[in-house]
């Protein structure tokens, strides 16, 4: 059978679940109201993964430009390779979740 005491002139503790006392929580909210400063390397990890995407398609969507000289080159019609492109852009929208994964 528990004890029984008397109660004292200080305030318990809350209590939590099964008798313990409920952790104080004041600090961990405090905490989590102020969020940390983006960091420099942040920034800079940011603006090089944007470049290589920007020069990663660049490459890929300077096709449209240079149609006409690369036809004339290969001495075929716009048609043939503009289809050629289209067919390179499908595969490449097709295959991209494979190539994720």
């Amino acid at each position: 059978m528990p004890r029984w005491y008397p109660p004292s002139s200080h305030p318990s503790p809350p209590i939590g679940v099964r008798g313990v006392p409920a952790p104080d929580l004041s600090a961990l909210e405090s905490s989590l109201k102020t969020k940390p400063p983006i960091s420099q390397k942040l920034w800079i990890m940011l603006i090089c993964g944007v470049f290589v995407v920007l020069i990663g398609n660049g490459v890929r969507l300077t096709f449209g430009i240079l149609l006409k000289p690369i036809a004339l080159d290969l001495e075929i019609s716009r048609e043939i390779f503009g289809l050629v492109i289209a067919m390179q852009a499908l595969l490449y929208g097709a295959f991209q979740p494979i190539a994720g994964i």
